[in-house]
């Protein structure tokens, strides 16, 4: 004979209950691992779209990695980057069209990760290469030295950028190259000089720099 106590039916009756709520959130327990899952196909994508050769043709990819991921500024940033070089590859009427993208998806990098200066950067390097109004130079070589005035991994860029747009920046900017020329490492000023020389404005820096930091520069 089955003696059922209180205890037992109280066991009993909450088994089902306990089964049942164990089958419902089977999904909410599997959300961590398909999370990873996720992370770690998109990454994969992100990573062979990185390293795959700059053609005129779309980087299937990147673009698989763009249609998986929600959130994820480091793939605005690698089709950002390979846009820009694309630009290059395609027919001359179709560039402004790729790096219009380019600066859309450097603008949404910056919007999901706004205290990253090299965003800012990137989109300051298209706005150069389509030779943008003086005011938009301005206002974004502005953001830049505002969100990060003392990031020297800004310099190679950021200096070697103003060269080629020297005339639009304003006094004050000019006057902030200069002077970051004149601290920043050598191998970087070696670079901006070069850019320098290409753009006209090398007699500009030799007048402007201390002449012992440029006489083998400016002697040439």
């Amino acid at each position: 004979m089955v003696i059922i106590t209180p205890a037992t039916a109280v066991l009993t009756a909450t088994q089902p209950m306990t089964n049942q709520w164990l089958y419902k959130m089977r999904w909410l327990l599997l959300l961590p691992a398909a999370f990873a899952l996720h992370l770690a196909v998109v990454s994969a994508f992100l990573a062979i779209g990185k390293s795959a050769e700059v053609t005129a043709q779309e980087n299937t990819w990147l673009t698989l990695a763009d249609t998986l991921s929600f959130y994820n500024p480091n793939v605005d940033e690698a089709i950002a980057r390979y846009e820009r070089e694309r630009a290059y590859l395609v027919a001359p009427e179709q560039r402004d069209e790729h790096l219009q993208y380019a600066m859309q998806r450097w603008e949404s990098a910056q919007q999901k990760r706004p205290l990253w200066p090299y965003y800012k950067l990137g989109a300051f390097d298209i706005a150069v290469v389509m030779n943008a109004p003086e005011e938009d130079i301005q206002r974004r070589f502005a953001e830049i030295v505002e969100l990060a005035p003392n990031e020297r991994g800004l310099d190679s860029g950021l200096l070697t950028l103003s060269m080629y747009t020297w005339n639009k920046l304003s006094q004050e900017q000019q006057a902030w190259v200069v002077e970051r020329i004149r601290t920043t490492a050598y191998n970087t000023r070696v670079k901006v000089f070069e850019s320098a020389d290409i753009t006209g404005v090398k007699l500009t820096l030799c007048v402007r720099l201390p002449w012992g930091m440029v006489k083998n520069y400016c002697r040439g």
